[in-house]
């Protein structure tokens, strides 16, 4: 589950200067399910994630790297994320508190 406060941080690593959107979780999930509409032949490889604990409180961060690759419109594309993933455990379950990523397109 995405918080309903938590911040999705997009920095494009190949643009100049580089550009950096900050969506909320709503609009974050508009732009997945119109990739998700008009792409087609999707495919997912996510690397190995990597745990860090913060200090004194109940989340954790996860670092992985993500890469995808669909069709859209005819045309193939892709995408590479490093993706930092902030989780927080309360009494109702775990939250995605924070989603931050470095994307690069092809």
């Amino acid at each position: 589950m995405i918080d309903d406060t938590a911040p999705i941080v997009i920095v494009l690593a190949d643009t100049q200067p580089e550009k950096r959107f900050t969506l909320s979780k709503a609009d974050y999930l508009q732009q997945l399910k119109a990739t998700w509409k008009f792409g087609s032949e999707e495919s997912y490889q996510i690397g190995n994630i990597v745990w860090r604990e913060e200090k004194n409180s109940e989340s954790l961060q996860a670092s992985l790297p993500l890469t995808e690759k669909r069709v859209i419109l005819g045309t193939a594309t892709g995408q590479h994320h490093d993706l930092e993933i902030a989780l927080h455990q309360s009494g109702t379950g775990i939250s995605i508190m924070r989603i931050k990523t470095l994307t690069r397109y092809w």
